[in-house]
């Protein structure tokens, strides 16, 4: 199983209230080459934009890290 999930939740006051905290599953999709490192990652990067994404919505924050996760992950594959 290459799977990965996190649960963060931030120390600054201001951080949890703005943001909460996150729980988060990464497939890591088994078999594959280096899922298990794909999915660690996704989960990181995911967490890193959410967490300093500029925007005020939580929305643009959450689809911007999923999006940046994602194409992370694309990326690597295709090198």
């Amino acid at each position: 199983n290459e799977d990965k999930f996190e649960v963060f939740s931030p120390e600054a006051e201001a951080a949890v209230a703005s943001r909460g905290a996150v729980y988060l599953v990464c497939d890591g999709m088994g078999g594959h080459a280096a899922g298990q490192i794909a999915a660690e990652i996704g989960a990181k990067t995911f967490l890193e934009v959410y967490y300093g994404h500029p925007a005020t919505e939580i929305e643009t924050a959450l689809r911007d890290a999923a999006v940046a996760a994602n194409r992370w992950v694309l990326d690597h594959a295709r090198t």
